[in-house]
């Protein structure tokens, strides 16, 4: 089982009501996962799809690349194990972390 709180148990039950809303969502998310996917390859990383809202890229200095993300450019990604986890966010969220991860790589 997975624990979440009264909120994000209500808010899940609502999006379950409204397909429509939620298929909508899905597409965004998706189509936002191929822009960040070939934006991230254009910049040489080695990039790992899922099946969800998040891609993996490998990195050998993950956790410089985490800390500086966080501390110049305001900008929160995972390091995990030798990868990066990288979330699908808002269209102006994901052109932030591109914008950011040019100008660093």
């Amino acid at each position: 089982s997975y624990n979440i709180n009264v909120l994000s148990e209500r808010a899940g039950i609502k999006g379950l009501k409204n397909v429509k809303v939620m298929q909508e969502q899905v597409g965004i998310v998706l189509k936002e996962k191929d822009i960040m996917i070939k934006a991230l390859k254009q910049l040489g990383l080695n990039v790992y799809s899922s099946d969800a809202n998040f891609v993996l890229i490998d990195s050998d200095n993950q956790q410089e690349l985490v800390a500086k993300l966080a501390t110049e450019y305001d900008t929160v990604i995972r390091a995990f194990d030798k990868y990066i986890r990288i979330t699908i966010g808002l269209p102006i969220q994901n052109q932030k972390l591109i914008k950011a991860l040019t100008k660093i790589l």
